[in-house]
């Protein structure tokens, strides 16, 4: 149907002419909004879909073409079209420079995909169909009318495109009567003229494909068949050309034959026919060479037209390799390499694959290979594997000031600050009234080195083969006498323990992993029930470690992290987990745990060696060496009474490894390869 502009819709052209093809710049500022509103407004004056299409690509197509990508049109198919001015698929083609002049403009067909493959490399998506469109007949000769039938179930449709020409595009429920205007119409007749194969699409209002049909219309017997050749497909690089051509109207159904030069037919099929335009793929693949294409009409019988194609399709050359680190690597394979060829403990290699593509290696990292580094060691005590030895014994403490009464020879001035201390005490129903060391001003002196060392308590240094060994023995089983502060030996609990202090230093921080290990063995376990018959007799052997951190609110700094290696039956069943008085000693079970609630005392919690190590626990058989390790990280798993703000506020002050015995027992150890440690 014709419709005339009328005089507004001259004056609005004029404007568009004067104000904003001579001004670009005015109609990008234009919102999307008032764009949509000029276009509707010429839409109402019956502008043709050439003018609209032109008006909205100059208000809208330059504005936002620095903005839009591939994917801001990943919503728009093959086969949609615009349903008002200036849609997504005008859009699409002012994007990818098609004229808004150009035949089809605002429908997405082949020249549109061919646009976007050519410029985003994608295949087009096609909307999913139904069975909503039959056709009937589905072929003959031109012209051929064809019925269309819409199915009942489909209440959506909205436009019917009979394919030939994208400007016959039927908008349904406009109309009366039995025809496509009709909103009640199940069948809609369309006339084809033109030989060719069409596609008919049925679409809903939103541009969506609900049914398709296809039409095959052929040459009427009175139609001059014609037919020609582009010749820029007659030129190829390819052994399986696609050569193209045009055709009239009324073209018959083609033939088209390929001879060698020796004049052998190596081709021949019917081409596909759609809009006026014809083409076929050669196959099989063609040697390079010299060509004569014939394009026969009416099923063979004239030469519409010839043409001569040149193959030219030599063999590409093979793949290049590619060579890194002196290995080869083919076309087509990749490799790992690495950033660094080592990175320090703790961190990890940063690699990337890097592929050959014909002589070129994707990538930039250089290594062939990367290496984590070992982790440093970094010892805290001055006696490794009881190294450079100072020790001595302490036979008093008096007044804040250590009385030390025999230092090993080999000890230095420098060493004496800090030697390996050994020590005695003895606690008497739960501390030392009545003894003559009661009270904290004198501590420590439950021996008298003279008269006891090297008779109920024992302890050397000694080498074997490559080792430092250290021994030490307390026997409570073959000596009754009373010790030098009036309690006598098998009385209470006495511990004989070698002590550490060389670790007190600042880099001792637990918030790094501190470990302590060392290997032990029992040379003598003895136990004599008859000394003392009806009372209990037991020992353990223990290691511990001395905490430092201010508490909050508290005076006291002191907490105890003691690891219990081995103990004999009963002996620690006076623990004081089970004291309700002491809230926070129940969060695991403890060998023992105590504390004081007024804070002035120190903190201490027993553990067993299989809880902290997350082993099983240790097997001493007499004279077979057991390795202990105790990572100090677990003593921040605690439930402390006051655990410190931060971790590396609170520091390692002493190791020590002890035997501890309760009425008649004898015991003896040896220890090597002692180590106290961090690693970074």
């Amino acid at each position: 149907m014709t419709k005339h502009i009328g005089a507004g819709v001259l004056a609005l052209g004029l404007l568009f002419s004067v104000g904003f093809v001579a001004a670009p710049a005015q109609a990008a500022s234009l919102t999307s909004t008032q764009i949509s509103a000029i276009l509707s407004l010429l839409s109402s004056f019956g502008a043709d879909r050439g003018t609209i299409n032109s008006v909205s690509a100059a208000l809208g197509g330059s504005a936002t073409s620095g903005t839009l990508s591939c994917s801001s049109f990943s919503n728009v198919h093959y086969g949609n079209f615009d349903t008002s001015p200036g849609g997504p698929v005008s859009q699409l083609q002012t994007w990818l420079g098609i004229s808004a002049t150009s035949f089809g403009y605002g429908t997405y067909g082949p020249k549109t995909q061919a646009a976007w493959n050519a410029k985003c490399g994608t295949q087009p998506t096609f909307p999913s169909t139904s069975n909503a469109l039959s056709a009937t007949p589905t072929s003959g000769s031109a012209p051929l009318t064809v019925e269309f039938h819409i199915s009942q179930s489909v209440t959506s449709a909205n436009q019917i495109d009979f394919g030939d020409d994208k400007t016959n595009i039927e908008m349904l429920g406009n109309g009366s009567g039995n025809s496509c205007g009709d909103p009640n119409a199940s069948e809609c007749s369309h006339t084809y003229s033109t030989p060719g194969t069409y596609t008919a699409h049925v679409y809903d209002v939103n541009a969506n494909v609900l049914g398709t049909a296809a039409v095959t219309v052929t040459g009427s017997n009175s139609a001059q068949s014609s037919a020609t050749i582009d010749q820029s497909s007659l030129t190829t690089g390819s052994a399986s050309p696609t050569i193209t051509g045009s055709t009239t109207a009324g073209a018959a159904t083609f033939v088209v034959s390929i001879k060698n030069s020796s004049g052998a037919t190596v081709y021949s099929s019917a081409p596909s026919i759609n809009n006026g335009r014809w083409s076929v793929t050669i196959s099989p693949a063609l040697a390079s060479g010299t060509y004569q294409v014939i394009v026969y009409g009416g099923g063979g019988g004239n030469i519409l037209t010839t043409g001569n194609l040149t193959v030219n399709s030599a063999q590409p050359s093979a793949p290049i390799s590619c060579t890194f680190n002196g290995q080869t690597i083919t076309s087509g394979n990749s490799i790992s390499a690495y950033q660094a060829a080592s990175v320090p403990s703790g961190q990890q290699c940063v690699s990337q694959q890097r592929t050959c593509t014909n002589g070129s290696l994707s990538g930039s990292y250089t290594n062939a290979s990367c290496v984590v580094a070992a982790p440093t060691t970094v010892s805290i005590t001055s006696y490794p594997n009881f190294n450079n030895l100072c020790y001595a014994f302490v036979t008093g403490y008096a007044n804040g000031t250590n009385v030390i009464g025999q230092y090993a020879p080999t000890c230095t001035d420098q060493a004496k600050s800090a030697p390996l201390l050994y020590s005695v005490t003895q606690e008497v129903n739960g501390g030392h009234a009545g003894a003559a060391n009661a009270g904290r001003s004198i501590y420590m002196s439950d021996y008298d080195y003279a008269s006891d060392f090297g008779q109920w308590i024992k302890a050397n240094f000694y080498p074997s083969g490559n080792d430092m060994i250290q021994g030490m023995a307390l026997d409570t089983a073959n000596y009754s006498k009373t010790n030098v502060t009036g309690w006598p030996l098998q009385k209470g609990t006495m511990f004989f323990g070698l002590n550490d202090i060389s670790v007190a230093h600042a880099s001792a921080s637990l918030d790094k992993n501190i470990v302590v290990e060392f290997d032990m063995r029992v040379r003598g376990d003895d136990i004599n029930n008859t000394m003392n018959p009806g009372t209990y007799s037991g020992h353990r052997i223990t290691v511990g470690m001395l905490l430092n951190w201010p508490e909050q609110s508290r005076s006291n700094t002191s907490h105890y992290f003691e690891v219990d290696l081995a103990q004999t039956p009963g002996y620690l069943a006076n623990a004081y987990s089970s004291d309700p008085s002491l809230p926070a000693c129940h969060d695991q079970t403890y060998d023992r745990c105590w504390y004081d609630p007024n804070g002035v005392w120190s903190e201490v919690r027993y553990m067993p060696y299989a809880t902290v190590s997350g082993s099983s626990p240790l097997n001493f058989v007499t004279d077979q060496w057991v390795h202990v390790r105790i990572p100090l990280s677990y003593a921040k798993t605690l439930g402390w009474v006051s655990a410190p703000n931060s971790w590396s506020g609170a520091t390692l002050q002493g190791v020590y490894i002890g035997l501890e015995s309760t009425g008649a027992t004898r015991y003896w150890t040896e220890v090597k390869n002692y180590q106290v440690y961090y690693t970074q």
